[in-house]
């Protein structure tokens, strides 16, 4: 296992890698935002993109998480060349998957259009079929990208499967300014797909330096290559009922004002900021050592290791929650306001903003249990919990979205993540037996009692520096946000401090190396 202080290390190196990826991220946001706003080519692109998401996003994801502990246990039983023969032949399987499954995705893309979009006008379906169309061609890419990252992180090699951000930010904001004005939304496109090659061509140097050479080899008989086409499908079916999720709630958004698409697409943007760097570097680190602790058998390790990713995941998530509900509204003006994005997209967004956030706590907890189920080489609880979250929350959408619109939609989507998590800790229980309930729960009410108090002074504090900073620009109000997140901060560690949690020292271990 990872030792804690090297534990430690990665997911701080990560989260800082994190931050800077989605602070260009913002970047791309902003440009989208000024390019196309949040009206109706907008709205396509976005359901368009969950063409490839449904087909492909999820299966790279599923081949990341199942590969990592094949490898691991692989190399354990063959040596490191072993480890790397099963890589090969992975490649070749899941690439040629991947190739079939975007050709279908091409050829009956006004089908997957209309099952999406069922209110769109005949235009807006035509555009959106023929951007899901190009994002497919950059398909097989994101599929290699899955196998790219498990290889290096089963390697514990972290840190460029981190950075794939940046490449892939870069050449999307590229293609935006300088092809925008002359082919409009489908320059997005065209530089969406062409990232996802270029996340792959990125950790090329990196895979090569672990000793790792490629050459197709496809060999059907290998057991650990059937192991892991059994296990991919479930998780790909846990994942994909994720995506499920999103796309339910797009397909409820379809009816709703125009803009409405877009504006859930721009908040669930600045929640990736909380769930892209902290959620995501725990969850990534804590992986691995679960895996080797449950091919070792100590299930009190796996515990340990378990408790210890869910109490930063709190200590770190819902702190950020708390001051994306109070400062939601100036959060997106500073943002996007500009361009062609208005007053009322910020509206909007602030709007999904607020009710989607509360959920990334739970989506966070769930990430952890669903990884612990991961390394049981357990594939098919998560699958079957994702499915029922699914059943909630597309059960809460019809009874909220009629009442409540847009608020009542998202609301949905964090609530039904809520109760999901829930029951996967309880048939993680069911499982392993004690899970450490009490602690997450001490845990839990400790943090979220430090957060209500720092966005009570959060919520005092803006209006106060925004009249001593006066201004509408961007340096201004840049300033007043960072000022009243950094007051937020200290009195959030000042009240952990008081209540003499140890989540002080599990979150301040984690920044601090």
């Amino acid at each position: 296992m990872v030792k804690a202080k090297q534990a430690a290390r990665a997911v701080g190196a990560i989260t800082v890698i994190g931050f800077a990826s989605k602070i260009l991220g913002f970047v791309r946001e902003m440009v989208l935002a000024n390019y196309y706003g949040a009206g109706a080519a907008m709205d396509a692109y976005n359901i368009a993109s969950n063409i490839p998401g449904i087909l492909l996003v999820g299966l790279g994801t599923a081949i990341t998480t199942t590969f990592i502990p094949a490898f691991t246990r692989r190399a354990e039983r063959a040596g490191k060349e072993g480890a790397f023969a099963l890589t090969r032949n992975l490649i070749t399987a899941f690439g040629l998957v991947g190739l079939f499954i975007c050709l279908f995705g091409i050829l009956f893309a006004p089908y997957i259009t209309r099952l999406l979009a069922p209110y769109f006008d005949p235009a807006k379906a035509a555009l959106t079929t023929a951007l899901s169309r190009i994002l497919l061609l950059g398909g097989t890419f994101t599929i290699l990208n899955g196998l790219c990252v498990g290889l290096l992180q089963a390697q514990e090699r972290f840190v460029v499967p981190a950075l794939v951000g940046f490449p892939m930010n870069f050449v999307i904001i590229l293609a935006v300014v300088l092809f925008a004005g002359r082919f409009g939304i489908h320059a997005l496109a065209a530089g969406a797909a062409l990232a996802a090659a270029a996340q792959v061509l990125f950790q090329v140097p990196s895979i090569r330096g672990t000793g790792f050479r490629f050459w197709p080899v496809l060999d059907l008989n290998d057991a650990d290559l059937r192991r892991v086409a059994v296990l991919v499908f479930p998780v790909f079916a846990g994942t994909m009922l994720l995506q499920v999720n999103t796309i339910v709630d797009r397909i409820f958004a379809s009816g709703l004002p125009v803009g409405s698409i877009s504006s859930i697409t721009y908040a669930n943007r600045i929640n990736g900021f909380v769930s892209g760097i902290v959620a995501a570097a725990i969850s990534t680190v804590a992986l691995p050592a679960l895996s080797r602790a449950a091919a070792a058998g100590d299930l009190d390790r796996l515990r340990r290791t378990m408790l210890y990713a869910a109490r930063a995941m709190n200590a770190l998530v819902i702190p950020m929650v708390a001051g994306l509900v109070v400062l939601r509204v100036p959060i997106v003006r500073l943002l996007f306001e500009r361009g062609a994005f208005d007053a009322r997209a910020t509206v909007m967004t602030a709007t999904a903003l607020l009710y989607l956030s509360l959920g990334l706590a739970a989506y966070g907890l769930r990430d952890v249990a669903a990884r612990t189920f991961y390394a049981l080489q357990d594939t098919v609880t998560p699958m079957t919990n994702s499915l029922i979250t699914v059943g909630i929350n597309i059960g809460l959408l019809f009874l909220l979205v009629p009442r409540w619109g847009l608020a009542g939609l998202t609301g949905a989507t964090s609530l039904s993540g809520a109760l999901g998590t829930l029951l996967l800790f309880v048939q993680l229980r069911l499982k392993m037996g004690r899970v450490g309930g009490r602690a997450i729960l001490g845990s839990l009410a400790k943090v979220s009692l430090a957060a209500t108090v720092m966005a009570g002074a959060v919520g005092y504090l803006y209006p106060v520096l925004a009249r001593l900073l006066p201004g509408g620009g961007f340096l201004p109000r840049l300033a007043v946000l960072v000022a009243v997140s950094g007051v937020g901060a200290l009195v959030y560690v000042a009240v952990l401090w008081l209540l003499r949690a140890e989540e002080i020292a599990i979150a301040k271990g984690i920044l601090r190396k």
